[in-house]
């Protein structure tokens, strides 16, 4: 009975949140007033999404990107379901950047399990708290997590959704496969296989769903623009294709070197990560 009751929540839950919003997005034009849209000149209010704003590679992105509009005058603000003061970047904690935390309140597992399904309610308490707090947002930026796409879009909120990677692959340890490489992560076999299977389906097309309704899509490399073609291919036949925004450096953090270089220099370049089996460092 358990399991049953897993398979339920996890396929009912995508299923109720996608006919509900149609009702949400009424009742919320009905109790909210929404900003009169800026013209094109003036400057933006962008709002991140982001589910955990700690350190890694997506949240150095999200920072930079943050911090650039900012600089160009825009008002940024981002919003996590998750951000330690101790373990995050600096423009985060010393005021740089405006941080409000929404979704906390939801666990990010339960035993152990249902990672998918916490990161989905998660980040679409992010997506509701926005629409509530942010009004006057004229674009929202989302990364990670695609569920909340739908609801900003069905709002009426611009949506630019940045892919670092499909997450049905992460989640079945299939991304070092999609490289053309054997997977680094132990997949379930037997009837455990089935039910995971069956667990996943529904969020696996919510997230091509909701990628899809996004205002653009983004992704970090032409690599991951071609796993992402071969991962959906609902979108790939809707001609949904994403456009390369590669991570970005701070040129004023570092020093600019000559290029071509010199014959008679020598560089050595060391790359410093945290370890994860799923990124295949190997094939790296």
């Amino acid at each position: 009975m358990p399991v049953l009751h897993l398979l339920l929540v996890a396929w009912l839950l995508p299923l109720c949140a996608l006919c509900f919003f149609p009702l949400a997005v009424r009742l919320g034009r009905l109790l909210l007033i929404r900003a009169r849209r800026r013209p094109p000149s003036r400057p933006l209010r962008a709002v991140f999404l982001h589910p955990d704003l700690g350190i890694g590679g997506a949240e150095r992105l999200v920072v930079d990107a943050a911090s650039v509009l900012q600089a160009r005058g825009h008002s940024v603000l981002i919003v996590t379901s998750h951000h330690d003061r101790t373990r995050c970047f600096e423009e985060t904690r010393d005021g740089t950047l405006a941080v409000a935390v929404a979704g906390a309140v939801v666990p990010r597992h339960v035993r152990g399990r249902l990672h998918v399904l916490c990161a989905t309610v998660r980040g679409l308490a992010g997506a509701v708290w926005l629409l509530a707090s942010e009004p006057g947002c004229d674009v929202a930026v989302v990364d990670q997590v695609a569920p909340p796409v739908a609801l900003l879009r069905l709002a009426g909120v611009p949506v630019v959704f940045y892919c670092h990677f499909p997450d049905k692959l992460l989640a079945t340890g299939e991304a070092a496969g999609a490289a053309g490489s054997a997977s680094l992560l132990p997949r379930p076999r037997g009837p455990l296989a089935l039910v995971r299977a069956a667990y996943r389906l529904p969020f696996d097309l919510l997230e091509e769903l909701c990628t899809g309704a996004a205002s653009a899509v983004l992704v970090n490399s032409a690599y991951t623009a071609s796993v992402f073609a071969a991962s959906f291919p609902l979108l790939r036949r809707l001609g949904c294709t994403p456009s390369v925004l590669h991570p970005s450096i701070s040129l004023a953090n570092n020093r600019l070197l000559a290029w071509p270089a010199p014959a008679e220099d020598n560089f050595t370049l060391v790359s410093l990560n945290r370890f994860e089996r799923k990124k295949d460092l190997a094939l790296a």
